[in-house]
C-alpha cells in the first residue's frame, strides 16, 4: 500500500525498550521519506528528537498544541493535569539526527470533525480542526476515552463522521476514498490480517510481478523479518484441539508442570524443550525480550493452543487427558488484547461464569473499579458492546475483562501484560483490581515492567524459545547476565522519568 499518511494507535503498547527504539528508527525513516505520521500514545519518551508537536485531547476536543521544545519544559504538575507521562526529554540520551527541511505541502486537513457513537448520548468528538504537512510527526496524546483512537479511525475512513470534512492534498475525501489512501496501524494488530503468512500479507491486493517480489523481499530483510516470511501473521496454529469428553483422573492440586515442551508455528519451532514447575499458590513471572516465547508459553498453559511435543501437566495430569472445559474452568486468562462480544456489558462480564446473577456481576464490576463508568454509559449494564468493545477505551475494555475473570473465580490466573493499553491514572485502578483478582491464586504474569514483579516467588527468564534461568530477583541479579541487562535498562528508563 503506497500511502502518505500513517496513523499509529499506541504502537508501543506491547513493545519492550529495545523494540521501542527500533520503532523510533522506523518512524524517523518514514518522516525522511516525506510521510505524515500521527501517533496516539501514552508512552512518549521515545518520540524525543523526532516529534514536531504534541496535541493534547480532552473530552472529545484538542485542548492544546505544544511544539516539542515547549513540551520538554512541562513541569511534573503540568503533566499530571494533562494525564501525560514524562515529557522531560532532556534527561534521555538521544542520538543526534540531522534536521529535515520541512515541506510546505499540506497532506491532511481536518475541518470541524464531529462524531457520536450510536449508543452514547453525548458527542465523542466535537468540532476538531487541524492540518498536517509532509515530514511532520504529530504525537496525539490524552487520557483513555478522550477520543484519540476514534479520531484516527475517522481519518482512516473506518468511521463516518457525523459532521465536518477531511481533505487530502486539498481534495475532500469520503470514507471509501480515505481507506485507500490512509494506513491505520492499530494496537490490536490481529484485526488487520487476512492471509496465512507474512509474505502473502504484504502481497495481498497487489499484482505480484517479479519487481514487486524483489521489493517485498528487500522490505522484509530491511526489517529483519525475512526468516519469518512463512509464519502466520499472528501465529495461530489453525489446528483444532482434540480432548476427551470425560477425565480419567482429576488433578490433585493446581500445580503446573511443563515437561520438555516444544511448539512450532507451521514448520518453525519457537519453543525448544521447556521444563518448568509452578507451585500452587505462588506468584510467577515470565520475562524476556520481545518475541522470546513468553505469551506462547502462557497460551499453551491456558489451553488456547495445543502442545505438539512434550507435556503440560495440571495437578499431575496431562492437560490433553482433561476435557477442555475442565481446563478452562480452572484457569482465568487476562490478555493484553481484550475481546468483548456483541452483547450487553452485563452479559460480557457474565461470560466468566454463566448463570451468575445480576447482583454477582455488579459486585465483580465494583471490585474492579468499572461500576462507575458502566453506569455512565447510555444504558448502563445493558449497553451493547460492539465487536471487540469498539466504543469503549482500552482501559475500560481491560477492566471489563478483569471483572469477567474475577467472576469466574478460577484457582489459576494468567495475566499477559494486563496494563498495556492504560494511562497512568487507569493503570493504578487496574493494578488495584488485579490485586483482588489474584489473592490466594496460582499466578503467572507476563511483565515488561520489571519493578512490578520484584517480589515474585519465581521469575522465569525466557530467551529465544528457551528458559535461560529461574529464581528470585536477588538470585537472578547475581547469576543471570540477561536479567541483569534487562534490569539495568528498566532502571535507566525509570530514572529518566518514564513510568515503570
Amino acid at each position: 500500500m503506497d500511502t502518505e499518511i500513517f496513523l499509529f494507535d499506541e504502537p508501543t503498547a506491547n513493545l519492550d525498550f529495545a523494540a521501542t527504539q527500533q520503532l523510533k528508527s522506523i518512524l524517523f525513516a518514514l518522516k525522511k521519506q516525506g510521510k505524515a505520521l500521527l501517533l496516539s500514545e501514552h508512552r512518549l519518551y521515545y518520540l524525543a528528537g523526532i516529534a514536531d508537536e504534541y496535541w493534547v485531547m480532552e473530552n472529545g476536543k484538542i485542548q492544546g498544541k505544544y511544539p516539542a521544545e515547549e513540551a520538554r519544559k512541562f513541569s511534573p504538575e503540568q503533566r499530571q493535569v494533562l494525564s501525560l507521562r514524562t515529557l522531560d526529554l532532556a534527561e534521555i540520551s538521544v542520538p543526534e539526527k540531522p534536521q529535515l527541511q520541512k515541506a510546505v505541502a499540506e497532506v491532511l486537513r481536518v475541518s470541524d470533525i464531529c462524531y457520536t457513537y450510536k449508543r452514547k448520548s453525548n458527542s465523542t468528538l466535537s468540532g476538531i480542526s487541524f492540518s498536517v504537512q509532509m515530514h511532520e510527526i504529530i504525537g496525539l496524546v490524552g487520557s483513555n476515552s478522550c477520543g484519540k483512537t476514534t479520531l484516527g479511525k475517522l481519518i482512516a475512513g473506518l468511521y463516518r463522521p457525523s459532521g465536518g470534512r477531511i481533505a487530502l492534498f486539498g481534495k475532500l475525501q469520503n470514507p471509501k476514498k480515505l481507506q485507500k489512501q490512509v494506513l491505520f496501524i492499530m494496537q490490536e494488530a490481529e484485526f488487520q490480517f487476512f492471509t496465512n503468512s507474512v509474505l502473502h500479507e504484504l502481497q495481498y491486493g497487489h499484482s505480484v510481478t517479479p519487481e514487486f517480489e524483489k521489493r517485498t523481499e528487500a522490505l522484509l530483510k530491511s526489517m529483519d523479518m525475512w526468516d519469518c516470511r512463512d509464519r502466520h501473521p499472528f501465529s495461530l496454529s489453525g489446528e483444532e484441539m482434540q480432548r476427551p469428553k470425560k477425565a480419567k483422573k482429576l488433578p490433585a492440586d493446581n500445580a503446573i508442570e511443563l515437561k520438555n515442551v516444544c511448539f512450532a508455528y507451521h514448520d518453525k519451532e519457537v519453543l525448544h524443550g521447556i521444563n518448568l514447575h509452578i507451585a500452587p499458590g505462588t506468584v510467577n513471572a515470565l520475562v524476556g525480550p520481545s518475541g522470546s516465547g513468553k505469551s506462547t508459553i502462557a497460551r499453551l498453559i491456558a489451553s488456547l493452543w495445543e502442545v505438539k511435543d512434550g507435556a503440560i501437566e495440571l495437578g499431575g495430569v496431562d492437560i490433553r487427558q482433561l476435557p477442555l472445559k475442565d481446563c478452562t474452568d480452572r484457569i482465568a486468562y487476562v490478555s493484553q488484547d481484550n475481546y468483548l462480544f456483541d452483547l450487553s456489558v452485563m452479559d460480557n462480564i457474565r461470560m466468566g461464569r454463566k448463570g451468575a446473577s445480576d447482583r454477582e456481576v455488579i459486585d465483580a464490576a465494583k471490585k474492579c473499579g468499572c461500576h462507575a463508568f458502566i453506569m455512565g454509559l447510555e444504558n448502563g449494564y445493558q449497553t451493547m458492546c460492539e465487536t471487540s468493545g469498539g466504543h469503549l477505551s482500552g482501559g475500560e475494555r481491560q477492566r471489563i475483562s478483569i471483572a469477567r475473570a474475577m467472576l469466574k473465580d478460577a484457582p489459576i490466573v494468567i495475566l499477559d501484560e494486563a496494563t498495556s493499553y492504560t494511562d497512568p491514572e487507569n493503570e493504578a485502578v487496574i493494578q488495584s483490581a488485579l490485586a483482588q483478582l489474584v489473592q490466594g491464586k496460582t499466578l503467572l504474569v507476563i511483565a515488561h515492567r520489571l519493578s512490578t514483579i520484584t517480589d515474585a516467588d519465581q521469575i522465569i527468564v525466557v530467551n529465544q524459545g528457551r528458559i535461560e534461568a529461574t529464581g528470585t530477583q536477588e538470585e537472578l541479579l547475581a547469576s543471570c547476565p540477561l536479567y541483569q541487562t534487562m534490569w539495568e535498562a528498566h532502571i535507566n528508563v525509570k530514572d529518566n522519568g518514564e513510568v515503570a
